[in-house]
C-alpha cells in the first residue's frame, strides 16, 4: 500500500510541475524574483536545482539555492552534495562576506550563491529586463565570478551568465520560472530532512529509494 501511494504522489508531482513549469507564458513578469529551474550544461534536458531569487535588504538582487537535485561527477549525475566546506571557502565580494567553511553555513541546500545585482528596468517597459554587476560563486570549485542576467519571454526565462573580466567569453545558463507553489512541493519532495540527509538515501548517502530518487533527478 505504500508503495502504491509513494508512486501516485510522485506522478502528481510530475504532472503538477510538467503542467505548471510553463504557466506564465501569458504573464508578463516585469522582475526576476521568485522561483527558478536551473539546468546544467552538463546534463542537458535536466534540472540541476532550484533557485530563489530575492531582493536584498540593501534592494539589489540576490540568490539562492532552495534545494538541488544532482550534481555531476566525471559526467555522471550522482547524489547532490550536503556541503561544500572542502570548496566553496570564504572572502569578501561585492560587498558581501561569505564563509562556506563551516557547517550548517556550508550547506548547499540554502547556499547564498548570487548577490549584488543590480536592476535595469527598459525605458517604457520596451527591451528586457537586465540585471549587471553582480557577483556568482561556483559551488564546485569555490571561485566567484563576475554576474549579469537577462529575462526573456515574458520574464518566464532568465539567461545568468558568469564571467571574469569580459561578458562575451562567460559561461550562460538558461533558467525557467516555476510557480512558488510547485517550487514548495519540490524543496518538501526532495530536500533535506530534518536529520540532514536527503529523503531517498540513508544517513551514508546510499540511494535506499529509487522511485524519489529519479523522481528528483529528472525534473525537467
Amino acid at each position: 500500500m505504500n508503495i502504491v501511494f509513494n508512486l501516485i504522489s510522485l506522478l502528481t508531482i510530475a504532472f503538477f510541475v510538467t503542467t505548471n513549469t510553463y504557466s506564465f507564458v501569458e504573464k508578463n513578469h516585469l522582475s526576476a524574483e521568485g522561483f527558478w529551474l536551473q539546468y546544467s550544461d552538463q546534463a542537458s534536458g535536466k534540472a540541476q536545482s532550484v533557485i530563489q531569487i530575492y531582493r536584498d535588504k540593501n534592494g539589489t538582487i540576490s540568490g539562492k539555492i532552495a534545494v538541488p537535485f544532482f550534481k555531476v561527477e566525471k559526467k555522471h549525475v550522482v547524489v547532490p552534495d550536503i556541503s561544500c566546506a572542502h570548496n566553496c571557502g570564504k572572502g569578501s565580494t561585492n560587498g558581501y562576506t561569505y564563509d562556506y567553511t563551516t557547517m550548517p553555513a556550508s550547506q548547499v541546500e540554502g547556499l547564498k550563491i548570487i548577490w549584488g545585482l543590480i536592476e535595469s528596468k527598459p525605458v517604457a517597459t520596451k527591451g528586457p529586463i537586465t540585471y549587471s554587476d553582480g557577483s556568482i560563486l561556483d559551488p564546485v570549485s569555490g571561485r566567484v565570478y563576475s554576474c549579469k542576467a537577462k529575462l526573456k519571454k515574458n520574464g518566464t526565462i532568465l539567461k545568468a551568465t558568469g564571467y571574469i573580466f569580459i561578458p562575451w567569453f562567460g559561461r550562460t545558463q538558461t533558467w525557467k520560472r516555476i510557480d512558488d507553489s510547485t517550487a514548495k512541493k519540490l524543496i518538501s519532495k526532495c530536500g533535506l530532512t530534518l536529520k540532514g540527509f536527503y529523503p531517498y538515501t540513508d544517513e551514508k548517502g546510499k540511494i535506499n529509494d529509487e522511485a524519489l530518487w529519479k523522481f528528483c533527478s529528472h525534473v525537467n
